[in-house]
């Protein structure tokens, strides 16, 4: 049977670790300074996935209005170009 636990609401209001969003800044920081043409690669920790780097790189350059594109790469590696708007 299902264990039940009561948790006071000071459980609640510590911090649960990072923000949601935390990333969200490190790459648009990153991406402002790419002009058309120009792009980067990122190398992966053992314990992150390409499809979660990609989706915080789409995030972060539809918030600074860029479109960039994906190049084949090793497992532990995503390379990515900024391309004309």
């Amino acid at each position: 049977m299902a264990q039940f636990e009561r948790l006071s609401r000071e459980a609640f209001s510590k911090s649960q670790g990072r923000p949601r969003n935390s990333y969200l800044e490190e790459y648009r920081g990153f991406l402002a300074d790419l002009q058309p043409g120009e792009g980067g690669e990122i190398t992966l920790d053992p314990n992150e996935k390409k499809a979660t780097i990609k989706n915080r790189l789409n995030h972060a350059a539809r918030v600074e209005n860029k479109r960039i594109r994906y190049l084949r790469t090793p497992s532990d590696r995503v390379r990515f170009q900024v391309v004309e708007s």
